[in-house]
């Protein structure tokens, strides 16, 4: 296990890595240049890019670590760009990473991974905690791809009603609804539309008007049916295509008729709005439906899409045209997807330029010890404990820093964890400066017993470190002096977790 005398330089950023913040990233990675490998130093946590298509800078990878686990989050924080699936692997050697035979990762089997609906849009995304133990060295090489995807603007289309854009089945007497979508129940045969712009009835709505700008009323071939003293059925159909791929779908459909009716998006198990009761035995609601719109919201679908109308006009007397008006206004927005790693170490120099990056489990301050020189009677110290119960078998490092006061003597009288500074009336061979008593009394002990803090020679900064091993326990700490009565002040002892294989 590597000494704790790493740590001097790192006490005041690794707080930061408590508390789940990060660090700048250590080496930035220039635009076409993400060969660069990424090596990170004790007592940062990193911000990797995540460079989507090789040269767009989506967002970064954040991994840190505590005492148990390492962590790691994707965060998109270039706008427009989202998430949709991650795949992340962990190893201790860049070949230990699932690849094809020409050494190119495959994300597919990597060990982590996850997906997420655009619709959903994530732009952050916490995997759950790895265990450390389940990772066999300290410095594992991490392969994190992403496939992140932009929309685009809003596409808007529209369809109407008109000659050119509706074809119509004809027309039945006999009511369709067991199968009312299938041609054979009217005349059998799709034929355009007519136009009835040149013969209709006043009280309809008005056609190519809001909301029916560009529609215009339409019927079968034959609107009227003879004697039109039969209640009659028309169907008519008008087709529209939304690219595969296509996301946040929607569809507003407004509609009128003489006399009812109800539109069907592919399928009679999809009702997208109906007017009135198109197939019940008698007229029912408002008598004239056709002279106001009527609007209905849905979701188109991907591909191919085909509205159906069935109009179902009344038999009301000699003269009864039929006539459909209908206008559809659909939006949908496209994606841009692209594939995304974070910046490292390419796995191969031609070809896929995927990459991989290293990090360095670090070291995490778990615990701040306050150690006074205390005793309830000479040789007899009051014990101070940890704040934690260190986990047997596992390894930790601890750093002791400050004096404190053991003797009223001035500017002596002052020890730190291991040395005490003396007046030449009290030192060996009259000399006065820092000191180890053979004894080690006014030393930090652990556990009752004195502990060779290191270094071992006097270090003017007052700082030291010792490796232990947990037992299951709290740590007891000491301060052994013949006399309590003149002490004050602290030794200052961190606790900190540091990585270590077997």
């Amino acid at each position: 296990m590597k000494k704790l005398y790493y740590l001097i330089v790192i006490v005041l950023i690794s707080s930061l890595v408590l508390t789940g913040c990060f660090l700048s990233n250590v080496g930035q990675v220039p635009t076409n240049e993400q060969s660069e490998i990424i090596n990170l130093t004790k007592g940062s946590s990193s911000e990797i890019t995540l460079w989507a298509g090789q040269n767009i800078d989506v967002g970064e990878v954040q991994i840190w670590n505590d005492d148990t686990y390492l962590y790691i989050k994707y965060l998109i924080d270039e706008p427009g760009w989202y998430l949709t699936e991650t795949h992340l692997h962990v190893a201790c050697s860049e070949p230990e990473i699932p690849q094809n035979k020409k050494g190119n990762p495959t994300p597919g089997h990597f060990e982590y991974s996850s997906e997420h609906e655009i619709v959903d849009y994530v732009t952050e995304y916490l995997l759950d905690p790895i265990p450390l133990n389940s990772i066999d060295c300290c410095d594992p090489v991490i392969a994190a791809h992403a496939v992140v995807c932009k929309l685009s603007d809003v596409i808007t289309e529209t369809l109407v009603s008109s000659d050119t854009e509706t074809e119509c089945a004809g027309y039945t007497i006999i009511d369709p609804s067991v199968n009312p979508l299938d041609p054979l129940n009217y005349e059998g045969t799709w034929n355009p539309a007519v136009d009835l712009s040149g013969s209709l009835p006043s009280t309809w709505y008005s056609e190519n008007t809001s909301p029916f700008s560009g529609a215009f009323w339409i019927s079968s071939a034959d609107i009227r049916e003879g004697s039109g003293l039969d209640d009659q059925y028309r169907l008519f159909s008008d087709m529209f295509e939304i690219p595969t791929g296509a996301v946040n779908r929607q569809g507003k459909l407004w509609m009128s008729a003489d006399n009812d009716a109800i539109a069907y998006l592919d399928d009679v198990t999809n009702v997208v709005g109906e007017i009135e009761d198109v197939y019940t035995d008698s007229p029912s609601g408002n008598a004239n439906p056709f002279n106001v719109p009527h609007d209905y919201e849905f979701t188109p679908g991907q591909g191919s899409n085909t509205l159906y109308f069935v109009v179902r006009n009344w038999a009301w007397g000699g003269s009864n045209p039929t006539g459909l008006l209908y206008k559809m206004d659909y939006e949908y927005q496209l994606l841009e997807c692209e594939s995304a790693w974070g910046a490292g170490t390419r796995f191969v120099e031609q070809g896929n330029w995927a990459t991989y990056f290293t990090y360095e489990i670090q070291p995490v301050l778990l615990d701040t010890v306050e150690v006074t020189p205390y005793g309830t009677a000479a040789y007899t110290p009051t014990p101070t404990y940890s704040n934690i119960v260190l986990e047997a078998g596992k390894n930790y490092s601890l750093r002791a820093s400050s004096t404190y006061r053991f003797a009223n003597w001035g500017e002596y009288g002052i020890a730190d964890a291991a040395w005490n500074y003396r007046r030449a009336a009290n030192a060996p061979g009259g000399v006065a400066g820092w000191y180890q008593q053979a004894s080690q009394r006014l030393q930090v002990w652990i556990g009752g017993e004195a502990v060779a803090w290191q270094p071992t020679e006097y270090n003017p900064e007052h700082i030291y470190t010792l490796d232990v091993t947990g037992a299951g326990d709290e740590l007891m700490f000491t301060i052994v002096d013949d006399a309590y009565g003149d002490n004050s002040g602290f030794i200052t002892v961190e606790i900190w977790w540091e990585c270590s294989t077997p």
